[in-house]
């Protein structure tokens, strides 16, 4: 049948019998779709879909459970639900090879936003999401990804260290002032609270200090002094202390500083977790200048004290011995206690002076001078608490990247491991892994290349320390008096080698690429001056194509979207119908290895919706098909296979009519109008 071919195809006779089509590196078995539920039905509805239009395998793309009026999320499938779904697959020899969580998720940092901050509720709720999805894989596929959207923090775009090239050229900024007015938010390591948004172009007021000429710090009488002990300028001609307008480049000289400071007197480099950032550095002026200004009111106010409690002591004395005086006098000698007083002063002799007894005026100057001294003591107490209050705030104040990155680790350690462990209850031919996917750029950490590479390989590390390692730092961040981290038994210890972790690790925390969500960095990607868009664009594609190299030398990806955009939004174009060089760099990941699975996504689509999208997807790679799929009848001899571009919306693989028809094709000669006149 190989050779057969029919006289309807205009190709008959083109080319040899030994012609062939270069095989295409990636073929139609090689990307799948994805199918969502919902309001257009279960997956055993969907994904009946998936396999008219002919995929090798799918991706089922879960909703939120408990919407009103919808049977959705990975709880709304019982048991035999669940099984039939995975014989429906089996029956239509189509695979199930991911499951997405629902895209409400948007991290596992426990992130809920500037007025709630990072709250272990709102954690718990997404990782209960993840674990029904994990639960709903090991019970439905062989071993699939469990595809998470990610955003575990906001940050300003222009200030990651990836936002600049090598040269300090800015590739990109989130909008034209973002490098000036960026908001950095900084996080109370003890509840998960925002205690403050720093703003880039805020100035601060901060003491000049007082240095020698070689432009070391002195104190008062020259000598040399450490930054902890710097003393403020003193101006002799005015009598005031000297003050100076501080910006944002100045903390980020102070941070270095005090990091080399540091390093120095504990002579090694300093750990990550002990490294100063700016933003903590401008938080700290701020404080410093709350505590100064507590402590001084404190001491202004406790001043006195000393010698108000002498004073309430002899007035008391004072108060006891005339007490008794007035008690042994008679009552007509008892004028001899009484003490003329002086009229008001500030109504001068407008009021008369009076008179009254010693006791009396003891007793009233006693009811003053221990009115001062509470004033004075919950005064100055007040004072001295909000000094600690802002200590503490300095202790535990930490930047937000590092706070959720610390959350997102817990989260995704615990889901790497509930997906191991799953994988192994269900007896998986495949791992069941974790497949952070990389969402829209203004979404938040996780979204750019580099930062989904670390994310997953932090991620990796943390998941070997929790399986190999029986102590673990305690999870809220408690330190000890000494300021370092409270050791705590493991409750993610398994006993494993640490090279066995580390395979587990790799195999249960994976990244999902999507090729369209990277384009969108297109939208924030910087011109250089004097380029013109043709000269941006191929830049950006060689950026494009550079990450995904280092996404495949890291060993991240086990998972792809494959989806095309023009760059500005997320509108799940077939791959070929936007601007990004995705069919490159899906062909240079086969060519290097690459063996994880690709899925076509087509939510939202247009006319033609998923069928669209696949032979859309499948054309522009090259695929191929046998002319015998197309019309039952193998190819015209030397037609050998041709591509999907050569049969979507032709004719008999053609993309004209016939030139000739005959046969049973053909009206019979016999055929007559009714008025029996001939047809010419």
């Amino acid at each position: 049948m190989d050779n057969y071919y029919s006289s309807m195809g205009n190709g008959y006779s083109r080319g040899s019998p030994g012609d062939k089509i270069e095989k295409p590196i990636i073929g139609i078995r090689d990307i799948g779709t994805s199918v969502t539920e919902g309001r257009v039905g279960s997956f055993r509805d969907t994904i009946q879909t998936a396999i008219r239009v002919g995929a090798n395998s799918v991706e089922l793309s879960l909703q939120m459970g408990g919407q009103a009026g919808i049977s959705s999320g990975a709880e709304s499938y019982g048991k035999d639900e669940r099984q039939e779904l995975k014989e429906i697959a089996k029956a239509n020899e189509i695979n199930i090879m991911s499951v997405h969580t629902p895209s409400n998720i948007g991290n596992l940092s426990g992130y809920a936003g500037p007025q709630q901050g990072f709250d272990d509720a709102y954690r718990r709720k997404e990782m209960d999401e993840v674990r029904q999805a994990i639960n709903f894989a090991g019970d439905v596929t062989n071993g699939s990804a469990i595809v998470i959207h990610t955003g575990e923090f906001t940050r300003p775009i222009s200030e990651a260290s990836w936002a600049k090239d090598s040269q300090g050229n800015q590739l990109f900024k989130g909008f034209d002032e973002e490098s000036e007015n960026a908001v950095i938010p900084i996080v109370d390591s003890r509840t998960g609270k925002l205690l403050m948004q720093v703003r880039k172009n805020q100035l601060v007021y901060r003491p000049k200090w007082l240095e020698n000429e070689d432009g070391k710090y002195i104190d008062y009488e020259g000598k040399v002094v450490s930054l902890d002990e710097r003393v403020p300028e003193y101006n002799e001609e005015t009598g005031r202390f000297e003050v100076e307008r501080r910006d944002w480049n100045f903390f980020e000289k102070e941070a270095i500083e005090m990091n080399d400071d540091k390093a120095r007197k504990l002579g090694r480099p300093l750990k990550e977790k002990e490294v100063m950032t700016t933003e903590i550095a401008f938080l700290n002026a701020q404080l410093e200048t709350n505590i100064a200004q507590s402590k001084g009111w404190a001491r202004y106010h406790s001043d006195s004290f000393s010698e108000d409690k002498k004073m309430l002591k002899k007035i008391r004395d004072a108060k006891e011995f005339y007490d008794k005086l007035d008690e042994s006098l008679p009552e007509d000698e008892k004028w001899k206690l009484m003490k003329e007083l002086p009229a008001q002063t500030i109504l001068g002799s407008l009021l008369p002076s009076e008179s009254k007894p010693i006791p009396e005026l003891l007793n009233e100057q006693l009811k003053k001078v221990e009115f001062k001294i509470e004033h004075t003591k919950d005064s100055s107490i007040g004072y001295e608490q909000q000094a600690m209050e802002s200590e503490i705030m300095k202790k535990y104040a930490m930047p937000v990247a590092k706070y959720a990155k610390k959350q997102s680790m817990k989260s995704y350690v615990e889901a790497g491991i509930y997906a191991m462990e799953t994988s192994t209850s269900n007896n998986t031919d495949k791992p069941i892994f974790i497949a952070p996917e990389n969402i829209f750029p203004e979404m938040g950490y996780g979204s750019h290349p580099e930062e989904l590479i670390e994310l997953v390989t932090d991620a990796r590390t943390a998941m070997v320390k929790a399986l190999s390692e029986k102590k673990m730092e305690e999870p809220h961040g408690k330190l000890d008096d000494e300021g370092n981290p409270v050791m705590v038994n493991n409750p993610n210890y398994r006993g494993y080698s640490k090279s066995e972790a580390e395979r587990k690790a790799k195999n249960h925390i994976k990244a999902t690429w999507d090729t369209a969500h990277m384009g969108m960095w297109w939208k924030y990607f910087e011109p250089q001056h004097g380029e013109t868009e043709i000269q941006r664009k191929s830049r950006f594609d060689k950026w494009y194509l550079d990450q995904v190299k280092k996404m495949k030398k890291a060993d991240i990806i086990g998972h792809v979207h494959v989806v095309d955009t023009l760059g500005y939004a997320d509108q799940h174009l077939p791959i070929g119908e936007g601007s990004m060089p995705v069919k490159t760099a899906l062909e240079y990941l086969k060519e290097k290895g690459y063996t994880g699975t690709m899925m076509s996504e087509a939510h939202g689509m247009g006319k033609g919706g998923q069928a669209r999208q696949m032979l859309k997807t499948w054309a522009h790679l090259g695929s191929t098909v046998s002319m015998g799929n197309v019309y039952g009848g193998g190819g015209a001899p030397g037609a050998g296979r041709v591509s999907f571009g050569d049969v979507h919306q032709s004719y008999f693989g053609s993309h004209r009519a016939p030139y000739t028809i005959f046969g049973a094709y053909a009206p019979s000669n016999d055929w007559t109008l009714w008025t029996q006149v001939p047809l010419e």
